[in-house]
Formats: C-alpha cells, structure tokens, sequence
C-alpha cells in the first residue's frame, strides 16, 4: 500500500480555545483528584501501622522544614506538611 493510499488513522489535533472558567474547573478537578488519591494513600498507611499527622511545618530564613518518614519515640509517623498543596504532599522530595 502506498503513503498516498492510506487513509490517516488518527486525525491530527487541533488546539481548541478554553475559557478561563473552563481552565479553573479542570484545575479544581485535577485538584480534587489529587486530594482523593493522597486521602487513599494516607489510609493505606494507617492500615499497615503508619501514623499519620499533617501539621504546620515552621519555616525560618536558611531553615527548610519537609515532612516524611521518621521514628519518634519507637513509632513509626508519617508527617506531611499542611501548607502544601495535595500534588506536592503527595511526592517523595
């Protein structure tokens, strides 16, 4: 079959223009998304032992507070800073 037989399979995309509203509600949607799945993490940890604590870290000049994994008195905890947004509560830094 020649290039010039074939039908194209996939048509090529086009940019379609978004709103402003339209961008906000997929920003709050993806957002939400995120918030659902980091609630389904926090679950799963608890069920295998984990304490979980969300918590306002303090921040101060040449001071960077991250949450995380750490033993505090022969318990295992899982801190995760408050102030953050989900996507970025949610990784591994």
């Amino acid at each position: 079959m020649t290039s010039a037989n074939r039908k194209r399979v996939f048509p090529l995309r086009t940019k379609k223009k978004v709103s402003p509203a339209q961008v906000v509600r997929m920003t709050e949607q993806k957002e939400s998304r995120v918030e659902r799945v980091l609630d389904e993490l926090i679950e799963a940890a608890e069920r295998v032992g984990l304490k979980v604590r969300r918590e306002r870290l303090m921040r101060e000049v040449g001071y960077r507070a991250r949450g995380g994994h750490c033993r505090l008195r022969g318990e295992d905890l899982v801190i995760i800073d408050h102030d953050q947004a989900p996507h970025e509560q949610s990784s591994k830094s």
